[in-house]
């Protein structure tokens, strides 16, 4: 993997009050190339430890917050479907061992004007209620940028329910690397947010 590199997870939690999202450090970044490592965090809102602060999903019971990663017209709404793209496809296949696979192309007035984006993907383990792993990677137009290993946890709370992304990543040489990946992942939880509130 030559000019690759491979960044340990961090954790992503959506508070639905306020729309924040934080992110726990890092492990570091090991580049192939050099074999080196860095071991500076990323950091975004207020953390509570280096496990991450726990965002709560008010009103929401594991069920609920579980439906939208379950049920195929939820997660297309708030995983797919977005103002800067058009869907070529998504299908998903919710049980273990099934595929997910999201292809879109990006509109007029993008960075990627007319590029294809494509994520396939498959379901490792499914707890009803309880968590969700993936192994996907991702492309751009033909090529191939990265993989990863995400990790979703449905904890019950006094108020609602906690959820937890734990993303792991591979990043190959002209991706976007971890900073693009960590924005997209923002985006995608506030989308989430509000898909909750229909």
């Amino acid at each position: 993997m030559r000019g690759s590199s491979v960044r340990g997870k961090w954790k992503l939690v959506l508070p639905l009050a306020t729309g924040a999202i934080a992110i726990a450090a890092v492990t570091g970044v090991a580049s192939a190339s050099s074999g080196k490592a860095s071991a500076t965090p990323i950091r975004i809102g207020v953390m509570s430890d280096c496990k991450g602060a726990f965002g709560t999903f008010d009103a929401q019971d594991q069920a609920g917050v579980f439906a939208a990663f379950s049920d195929p017209a939820k997660k297309r709404r708030w995983f797919a479907e977005g103002e800067r793209h058009d869907i070529e496809e998504f299908e998903m296949d919710f049980r273990v061992g099934g595929v997910e696979r999201l292809r879109y192309r990006f509109k007029e007035g993008t960075p990627f004007q007319g590029v294809a984006s494509t994520n396939e993907g498959s379901y490792l383990d499914i707890v009803p209620n309880r968590c969700v792993v993936t192994a996907s990677t991702m492309a751009l137009g033909s090529k191939r940028i990265s993989a990863s290993l995400v990790t979703f946890e449905f904890l019950p709370t006094e108020k609602g329910t906690d959820l937890i992304c734990t993303h792991q990543g591979a990043f190959f040489e002209g991706s976007d690397g971890p900073q693009m990946r960590e924005a997209g992942w923002r985006k995608l939880l506030d989308q989430l947010a509000t898909e909750l509130k229909r």
